[in-house]
């Protein structure tokens, strides 16, 4: 699973998110805060967050503030709160500012929780790109490209993950190519960029900060890549997003994907 953001202070809260993921390849980060949680979307892979309402200001009026706040400025994060449900000023301030993803506490436990991170799961960037290229890519293709988007925070090399889906890379690399997909390191490569059409657009976020946590060198290497594969500036990324990844993705690896089915 992709990188999680866990804000809470609550130990048990934290491990019943961590027991609810045993069976899934997961890599969770504890914050305390919604302002520790914006300095991690910022500057680290993050794809879900998973807030505690504990962890918001006593004031339903301040606690919806910052969860719109932070809906704002990182509308591509897939956002879900954890809520007492004796809470109810601030469960109908939530439910009235949009947010829709929204676990009791009292309904917490194991089964409830893994649905409720399902739920978010499928909301971000590798749902939208594996949903993308589902018409014309197999299941076993479609869990790597899955498995690529989830790891990035990983920065695996393409041995590396090739290992972590069972097989070697030449091995990888050519059950990718009998289905018209780039190499294991290609695909690696591509995979950062999917995640940059995802985030680029959100107002919180800027080239330079997207280049840091996707983990190019510099800026200019971060550029590089974007000119070359996807043919445009991070600038102009931030107006037209992921679409615009995946049709030079596309367009590259010659898929007959339907326009009308590319992503959402």
């Amino acid at each position: 699973m992709a990188l999680t953001a866990v804000v809470s202070r609550d130990s048990a809260l934290r491990e019943q998110v961590r027991r609810a993921l045993d069976r899934e390849t997961v890599d969770l980060l504890f914050t305390p805060t919604v302002s520790s949680a914006k300095r991690l979307i910022r500057e680290r892979p993050v794809s879900v967050v998973v807030l505690d309402s504990a962890a918001l200001a006593r004031r339903p009026d301040r606690a919806v503030a910052s969860v719109e706040g932070l809906r704002r400025r990182f509308p591509s994060v897939p956002l879900g709160v954890v809520a007492c449900g004796r809470e109810a000023h601030l469960l109908r301030g939530l439910g009235s500012s949009g947010l829709r993803h929204l676990l009791l506490q009292e309904e917490v436990g194991p089964r409830a929780t893994r649905r409720f991170l399902m739920t978010l799961r499928s909301e971000d960037a590798a749902s939208r790109v594996v949903s993308a290229l589902s018409p014309v890519l197999g299941r076993g293709e479609l869990e790597v490209v899955r498995h690529a988007m989830d790891r990035v925070h990983a920065q695996l090399d393409a041995d590396a993950f090739a290992a972590e889906m069972g097989c070697s890379r030449p091995h990888l690399s050519r059950r990718l190519a009998q289905r018209g997909l780039p190499s294991t390191g290609e695909l690696l490569r591509w995979a950062l960029l999917f995640h940059a059409g995802h985030w680029l657009p959100d107002p919180g976020r800027s080239g330079e900060s997207v280049g840091r946590q996707l983990e190019y060198a510099n800026g200019s290497t971060f550029r590089r890549a974007l000119r070359t594969l996807v043919g445009v500036t991070p600038t102009e990324l931030a107006e037209v997003g992921l679409p615009r990844v995946l049709d030079a993705f596309v367009e590259r690896t010659g898929l007959e994907l339907p326009q009308i089915l590319r992503v959402a």
